[in-house]
């Protein structure tokens, strides 16, 4: 009823190899775009991370001179506070140690440039962290320096202040017994006791104005003078007047020394931190 005839062509066009090597290329192209744009990516990242091992390199260079002129500067008012004057001395403190600018470099690219050097993340991460927590000591060791002055200076000027009401209320007293001498009708110097205290305190105090100077000159002879009077009444009032006034002077000494202690300790941490510090960052330079 129905004839069936077999058909042996194919209908469409037939496929060629021109035709498929031009469904291929669009691929290839695309993939070979992402291939090339990785590429890229990586050489710039490593560009990128050589510059900010440049830039830390070149900071921590960058400080040798400051940090040379603040040791320099710790050495000198060192110096003034071993001296037997109590002005306080100048404390001169350059602002190139406070690496704040530091906080804007990649770190991670420091880590990933020095594990490329290295060969091994774990020696990067122990080398970035030498020099970007060096950095950090060298700012708080910096920080600390200030502290240590500024601290001295308050405590200083307070106990100062303190010395001079003393000083003033040991005057005070001496002179109301000057006025009881002299209430009796006699002479200040006919007093074996109030007329040496008189020259050795007005006198000396408007003569030495410096607390040290004062304190050799007028407290330590004072306490000689009322030492061999001390049978006399008035002795024990002069006396612990006396005391209260020199005990300042031995506080601001403690002070003193206090801070040389300080200041001494943090400038051999601040050259030997700078110096480790160097070390590290010229092994990193040499490696490019």
């Amino acid at each position: 009823m129905f004839d069936f005839y077999r058909v042996d062509q194919i209908l469409g066009t037939p496929e060629t190899v021109w035709s498929f090597m031009g469904k291929l290329i669009p691929v290839g192209t695309f993939v070979l775009g992402i291939v090339v744009n990785r590429s890229l990516a990586r050489s710039d990242k490593r560009r990128r991370d050589k510059k900010t091992v440049r830039d830390l390199v070149t900071e921590i260079e960058l400080l040798e001179t400051p940090v040379k002129k603040q040791l320099e500067s710790v050495e000198t008012f060192i110096a003034d506070l071993r001296s037997d004057k109590n002005e306080v001395p100048k404390f001169n403190s350059p602002l190139q140690l406070k690496l704040d600018r530091l906080k804007g470099l990649d770190r991670t690219g420091v880590v990933d440039h020095l594990e490329r050097s290295l060969g091994s993340r774990k020696e990067a991460l122990e080398k970035a962290n030498e020099l970007f927590l060096g950095c950090e000591v060298l700012t708080f060791q910096y920080e600390q320096l200030q502290e240590i002055i500024e601290t001295y200076v308050e405590n200083g000027s307070r106990i100062h202040e303190r010395w001079r009401e003393e000083a003033n209320a040991l005057i005070k007293l001496a002179v109301d017994y000057m006025v009881e001498v002299e209430q009796q009708g006699k002479a200040i110097e006919s007093d074996p006791l109030i007329g040496p205290t008189i020259e050795l305190t007005h006198q000396s105090l408007l003569t030495h104005k410096d607390i040290f100077e004062a304190f050799e000159k007028m407290h330590k002879p004072l306490m000689l003078h009322l030492g061999a009077h001390r049978l006399d009444p008035r002795v024990r009032s002069l006396s612990e007047a006396n005391a209260k006034a020199s005990q300042s002077v031995m506080a601001l000494q403690r002070e003193r020394e206090y801070a040389i202690g300080k200041l001494e300790q943090v400038k051999e941490k601040l050259a030997a931190r700078f110096e480790k510090l160097k070390t590290h960052s010229q092994s990193l330079n040499s490696r490019g």
